[in-house]
């Protein structure tokens, strides 16, 4: 990795075994000025994308288009989405219709992450094999917001301070995209979807598209600083740290059956749960 990556500034933890997780979870937590949200991704990709670009990256578009593809994709969603339900958004509330297309599974500039690290680990296991391994990133919520403060225009920022839905209505959002200043905000819309209650997600949105998330996050501090409000968290699925880990989450009602309500959920959780409960009979691992 080039020492300008977001991988190569980050503060970088290695963790072998359930009881080193959940140190370092405690290690996090006793940080009282702080509010850590999660990312989990399987494998160790070292990089912080947005479904956006990805999609730009995989048909080898320049990135400064993600604001035109955006546009676009809005629309047509837009479009098309009354015809599925009758719950159609507000035609101007675009953190709910991105969020929305995020859900469903559209690109979109907003990057999922959840303020639980028990979420983020059980999506970066997700698929993972004894001897592989995996990551974690955790962005500190409190700094993402006060680098917004000194970084937006103050007009923008007051809009958003005195937005009577703290923040989320079209017009203040709208707002704040038009900035296009390189900082990303934490913010979520106000009609929570159930995926996002359950996963207790939050949506981390870049307001300048003529960069990918790693530069705006770069950009948004001195490297000391970035790299101590970006974390990155390589888990090593060693001896049975995978069934340890799976277990635990398990008994904490984290399992693709609570996490992905409906019967989607409940066919992918079967892996998960009759395999381990296959290895180990005596433990009770099926999820309530």
């Amino acid at each position: 990795m080039s020492e300008g990556s977001l991988a190569g500034i980050a503060d970088t933890y290695e963790v072998r075994s359930w009881p080193e997780f959940m140190a370092l979870q405690q290690r996090f937590a006793s940080e009282r000025d702080r509010l850590w949200m999660y990312r989990g991704q399987p494998g160790t990709v070292a990089t912080l994308r947005t479904s956006l670009e990805r999609a730009l990256v995989r048909f080898e578009l320049p990135i400064d288009r993600q604001e035109e593809l955006e546009r676009l994709l809005l629309r047509e969603f837009r479009r098309h989405y009354h015809r599925y339900t009758p719950d159609v958004p507000a035609e101007d509330d675009t953190l709910r219709w991105l969020a929305l297309m995020r859900h469903h599974g559209a690109p979109v500039r907003l990057l999922d992450l959840s303020y639980s690290p028990y979420v983020a680990l059980f999506f970066a296991l997700d698929g993972m094999a004894h001897g592989e391994s995996c990551a974690m990133w955790a962005i500190d919520h409190s700094w993402c917001v006060a680098r917004a403060a000194e970084l937006l225009p103050r007009p923008a920022w007051d809009a958003f301070q005195e937005d009577p839905w703290g923040g989320k209505t079209g017009t203040t959002v709208r707002q704040l995209f038009a900035t296009r200043t390189q900082v990303a905000v934490p913010m979520n819309p106000f009609y929570l979807d159930a995926r996002l209650a359950i996963q207790q997600g939050v949506l981390l949105a870049p307001l300048d598209l003529s960069v990918d998330l790693e530069t705006v996050l770069r950009r948004m501090d001195s490297p000391a600083k970035v790299g101590g409000n970006v974390r990155r968290i390589v888990i090593h699925c060693l001896g049975d740290f995978l069934e340890s880990a799976l277990g635990e989450l398990a008994r904490m009602n984290v399992t693709h059956t609570t996490l992905f309500p409906g019967i989607d959920g409940l066919a992918r959780s079967l892996e998960n749960m009759v395999v381990l409960s296959f290895m180990f009979p005596n433990r009770n691992l099926r999820s309530k």
